[in-house]
């Protein structure tokens, strides 16, 4: 299945999760996204419930010659190679994040 729809598929599943993560986690963050020394930017994300539960989580690597490479690295508000930051919950298709 292609990269962007898993992505989507997932972000789709952690909107709303995003504020509910444990207090031991970044509040409104659904993973961690880290920019590889040949520039690719790899997303570790994971969706939990209200309640603590795994729903499910993803790894995806987003080359330079993707054509969502740009809209993630703006997603993130720019990433440095070998910086790791938060990753912000994707917004919903009404336009905003919940």
């Amino acid at each position: 299945m292609n990269n962007i729809y898993v992505c989507l598929l997932l972000s789709f599943l952690l909107i709303g999760c995003g504020s509910n993560i444990h207090a031991n986690k970044v509040e409104h963050s659904i993973g961690t996204a880290k920019m590889l020394d040949d520039g690719s930017i790899a997303l570790s994300l994971v969706a939990e419930e209200v309640g603590g539960d795994a729903i499910g989580d993803g790894y995806f690597v987003y080359k330079l010659n993707d054509p969502y490479y740009g809209f993630i690295k703006k997603h993130l508000g720019g990433i440095e190679k070998g910086e790791i930051k938060n990753v912000p919950p994707f917004p919903s298709e009404k336009g905003g994040s919940k």
